[in-house]
């Protein structure tokens, strides 16, 4: 007798352990061996996978087991894709919030920069105008 078989082992036939099961309709034994990564894409000799036998045999259970299981993995694939992208977004987001913040205190000195410079722009405009003489307005200077 042979101890030492994988989830997926098959006879001088081809079949596995799950397509057995589906074609019996032992549900608990297919969802075991299904959780533990028994593979659906096996086909025996005959061309037939778990999930045709499912049919062959009128296993609607199994069928609707392994549909199950295809939309669950599935799903599953989906929502690891989606946690990698939202982590992929959030590292450029936090890449880009890094970005911002230096575009922002840039801009910050550059406006502090040009703040000082008109400061001291108004600051010789007015030094200039103390030096020049005052000029009398028209009116005063016809009534003196």
């Amino acid at each position: 007798m042979v101890t030492d078989v994988g989830i997926n082992y098959q006879t001088a036939a081809g079949r596995t352990p799950l397509m057995v099961a589906t074609a019996r309709g032992s549900l608990r034994v297919m969802e075991l061996l299904l959780n533990h990564n028994a593979r659906l894409d096996i086909r025996d000799a005959f061309g037939q996978t778990a999930e045709s036998f499912s049919i062959i045999f009128n296993q609607k259970q199994s069928r609707r087991t392994i549909i199950q299981f295809n939309w669950k993995k599935r799903n599953e694939k989906s929502m690891v894709r989606e946690r990698e992208t939202k982590s992929a977004l959030s590292r450029q987001g936090s890449a880009v919030d890094q970005v911002m913040t230096k575009m922002n205190r840039d801009k910050e000195e550059r406006l502090a920069r040009l703040a000082e410079q008109r400061k001291q722009r108004q600051e010789q405009i007015a030094a200039q105008q103390s030096r020049l003489p005052k000029k009398k307005s028209k009116i005063q200077f016809l009534f003196f």
